[in-house]
């Protein structure tokens, strides 16, 4: 029946090593060969997640985890000079941070104007992306590090610095937390 993506998924990284106690909220069911969340967390971003888990999960659809370049591209675009994903103005409506759990994905990005009838996207990205400052922490590609990786863009746990582009922290390759996820 289901499995945990580290059993299923081929382990490009540590071939004789069973990765199934590390798993997360992602599951993979073997007769349907799907990959699936559970129902509560379907809105919300995928964490418990390992860096050796995203880059597996990641190869299995012939994709791949960011470089922290490509990462703060797709943060910031053009603009070397935002602090944040959105230009350089924060506070509550901006970012889901100083928090005590995830929030559903997109949840920070809109603000609602009735005098106007329409939503403000205030915290996407240049490029459109969601919650790319806070709600978790991102894994990012960081094949050099030994036994560490590396993870960039805060969680709803961070405080305000730690949701600024260019902040770096570091996890375990094999850790899993309730505030760190991952995009291909």
């Amino acid at each position: 029946g289901e499995y945990a993506v580290y059993r299923n998924a081929n382990n490009i990284y540590q071939t004789n090593n069973d990765f199934s106690a590390q798993a997360g909220k992602i599951q993979y069911d073997c007769q349907t060969e799907l990959f699936y969340l559970s129902n509560e967390y379907l809105d919300h971003p995928v964490t418990g997640v390992s860096w050796v888990g995203a880059n597996i999960y990641a190869n299995y659809f012939g994709w791949r985890i960011p470089t922290f370049a490509e990462w703060r591209l797709a943060a910031r675009g053009d603009s070397s000079s935002w602090l944040y994903p959105w230009g350089n103005e924060i506070d509550e409506t901006y970012a889901n941070y100083n928090n005590t759990i995830t929030t559903e994905i997109g949840k920070y990005n809109g603000v609602y104007n009735e005098q106007h009838n329409e939503e403000y996207n205030l915290s996407l990205s240049s490029f459109g992306l969601y919650d790319m400052g806070g709600n978790v922490w991102e894994h990012i590609d960081s094949t050099s590090a030994s036994e560490a990786s590396i993870k960039t863009g805060g969680a709803f746990d961070s405080d305000i610095t730690q949701i600024e582009i260019g902040y770096i922290a570091y996890s375990v390759l094999g850790q899993t937390s309730n505030n760190t996820g991952f995009r291909c």
